[in-house]
């Protein structure tokens, strides 16, 4: 116990000195709850009438701080496959080669770039990718209420906000539908984005409800990690994993040690997930997880090297891509 007691005084300081030299907490980093997030569009058809959409898979991952709001910064990923506009037919199209091409260009991706504080709210600018075309785009949002506590006890922030594209801009032709009758375009080259973005922090009070029951893996781990000590949960984890391999995943040390994080318990948190990487080497959750510790804990630079592992495993790692360029390195 004192041994970790030296090492946790040991971790605040370097999370100290870290944190007024590179002005980034990772407290900061709201991943996007995509279950109470809209990504939506609209475009004309025939000059006046309006064809609605949503895409209903993505990832994203948000920096704010509330007392600055120019270091708001967000990286988000869109399955360009689960685009939506309620007609089965017509979004077969959208994904065939005549517009989205999905097959060639899976993933629309948004980094941004820059945050101005503006009278209404923010415009940030940022990097748009769609149909392998890079595009530089700003989005007008509404100013966020801050950070909030929601029925659960979670921290979370909220977005709103449109932009307009020009489809054609990423090559985007649907040469099909693109020409004219009686002077208008069948299908507008423009293209209108509307967005509702939730990040949410989930916090320890609600997080226990993961752990609770201790009929599942990770609440038994969890258990005992309490009860007894994390030696004892690990081998609670390597006997299940030994037994009955079917029942543990990626997620299971990483729920038990991410509950022990919210708890502050820092040092028995990366015993897991440290474990958790030698277990799950192919997924990229494990070494965000890992990441998100050894920054808590002060150790950035080995944070960061998690954090680029992520990568490495899924180029998509939306957490670990924010992480990094909101520390600059």
């Amino acid at each position: 116990m004192k041994t970790i007691v030296l090492l946790a005084l040991g971790s605040f300081a370097a999370h100290f000195s870290w944190s007024q030299s590179h002005g980034f907490r990772i407290t900061e980093l709201f991943p996007v709850d995509v279950s109470h997030s809209y990504i939506g569009f609209n475009v004309k058809y025939m000059g006046y009438a309006m064809v609605r959409g949503r895409f209903t898979e993505f990832r994203g991952a948000i920096r704010f701080d509330e007392q600055d709001l120019k270091k708001t910064s967000v990286t988000m990923v869109i399955d360009a496959n689960s685009i939506n506009t309620g007609d089965s037919w017509r979004d077969d199209d959208l994904r065939s080669d005549n517009w989205l091409g999905v097959q060639h260009y899976p993933k629309i991706y948004f980094m941004s770039k820059k945050t101005d504080v503006t009278q209404s709210g923010l415009l940030i600018s940022g990097d748009l990718t769609m149909h392998g075309v890079t595009k530089g785009v700003s989005i007008n949002l509404d100013r966020p209420i801050g950070i909030v506590k929601d029925v659960r006890g979670d921290s979370q922030i909220i977005f709103t906000g449109t932009l307009a594209i020009n489809r054609i801009d990423f090559g985007i032709e649907g040469k099909k539908w693109a020409g004219f009758v009686e002077g208008i375009t069948a299908v507008s080259d423009e293209v209108n984005i509307e967005l509702t973005i939730l990040g949410k922090r989930i916090n320890a009070g609600n997080f226990k409800n993961w752990v609770a029951d201790v009929t599942r893996p990770h609440g038994r781990i969890y258990n005992v990690a309490k009860s007894k000590d994390v030696d004892n949960a690990l081998i609670a984890f390597d006997s299940i994993l030994n037994t009955d391999n079917h029942k543990v995943d990626a997620e299971t040390l990483n729920t038990v040690g991410q509950m022990l994080l919210k708890e502050n318990n820092v040092q028995e948190a990366l015993v897991l997930f440290k474990r958790n990487v030698l277990a799950y080497p192919k997924a990229s959750i494990v070494y965000e997880s890992y990441g998100e510790a050894l920054a808590t804990a002060g150790q950035w630079e080995e944070a960061l090297k998690s954090y680029k592992k992520a990568i490495e495993v899924d180029e998509w790692s939306v957490v670990a891509k924010e992480v990094i360029r909101s520390v600059g390195k």
